[in-house]
């Protein structure tokens, strides 16, 4: 949230969704606060899962396109793609960029929705869990 006031015994804020706050500041006195808007630019890690028979190479490829046709974007640091996990299902490459804060979550969701089309349009699968599950026939008791 934003904070709209800080007072001497209580502080005021308003939350992303426009609720608002008050906060006694006893409460505040030892407590961590994550500021997610105090710094003018921030990361954004993006996770896309390709299946095991895609080429990872290709799939990198098409997610720094990605990142090269978003202007909102930050030259520096430059745009990274890496394996991120090898999962259950799915192979997940990671994406990760720069914004400025005020962009982010536009940004976030564009790149979302876009790479997941353009990584279809590249001949590329997303794939889901799934389970192969193998019956065994059962055995007659001696």
């Amino acid at each position: 949230g934003t904070v709209k006031d800080v007072g001497l015994f209580a502080t005021e804020l308003n939350t992303y969704d426009n609720v608002f706050l008050f906060v006694p500041n006893s409460e505040l006195w030892n407590t961590r606060i994550k500021n997610f808007t105090r710094l003018e630019r921030r990361m954004i890690d993006l996770e896309f899962g390709v299946s095991y028979d895609d080429d990872l190479e290709q799939a990198k490829s098409v997610l720094l396109a990605l990142a090269a046709g978003e202007d909102r974007l930050l030259d520096d640091p430059a745009p990274k793609t890496f394996v991120k996990t090898l999962g259950d299902s799915s192979v997940s490459v990671g994406l990760r960029v720069w914004c400025v804060t005020s962009d982010y979550w536009a940004v976030r969701w564009a790149l979302t929705e876009r790479g997941k089309r353009d990584l279809e349009a590249a001949g590329l699968s997303i794939p889901f869990p799934q389970m192969d599950v193998h019956m065994q026939p059962r055995q007659a008791a001696e």
